[in-house]
C-alpha cells in the first residue's frame, strides 16, 4: 500500500481555523499523509481555536484517533484548542466510542462547532 495523500482546504471563520477534509474515507492507506498534514497545520496555528471539519469523510480507522490526540496536544500545549465536525454517522460513532466529544468536542456541524466557546 502506498500512502494517499489527503486533500485539506482551510477557512478562517469567526475567530477560528477551519480546516476541511475534502476525503470519503481517512483509512490505513490515507493515515500517514493525514497524520503529518494534520500535524503541520497545528504547529501553525499555534495558540488558536482549529476546527478538524470532517462533514465528507464517512469512514475512518480507528488509527485516526491517535493523530487527533497529537495534533490536540500541540494547541493545548500552546493555548489553542481543537474541535472535530463529523455528520456522518459510522464516523460519529467511532468517535464518541473513544470519547471524543467529551475531550475535544464534537458537532454535527461546523455552525454547532464555531458557537460553542
Amino acid at each position: 500500500m502506498s500512502p494517499t495523500d489527503v486533500p485539506f482546504g482551510t477557512d478562517f471563520r469567526e475567530g477560528a481555523v477551519v480546516l476541511i477534509i475534502n476525503a470519503e474515507e481517512l483509512g490505513l492507506v490515507e493515515i500517514e499523509s493525514f497524520g503529518h498534514r494534520l500535524l503541520e497545520l497545528a504547529k501553525a496555528n499555534l495558540g488558536k481555536r482549529v476546527i478538524l471539519d470532517l462533514r465528507h469523510v464517512q469512514s475512518i480507522s480507528s488509527v485516526v484517533i491517535g493523530k487527533l490526540f497529537r495534533a490536540r496536544k500541540v494547541l493545548l500545549d500552546s493555548g489553542g484548542r481543537l474541535a472535530i465536525v463529523a455528520s456522518h454517522p459510522e464516523v460519529r460513532a467511532k468517535l464518541v466510542a473513544c470519547d471524543i466529544n467529551r475531550i475535544l468536542g464534537l458537532y454535527e456541524s461546523l455552525d454547532d462547532a464555531l458557537a460553542a466557546e
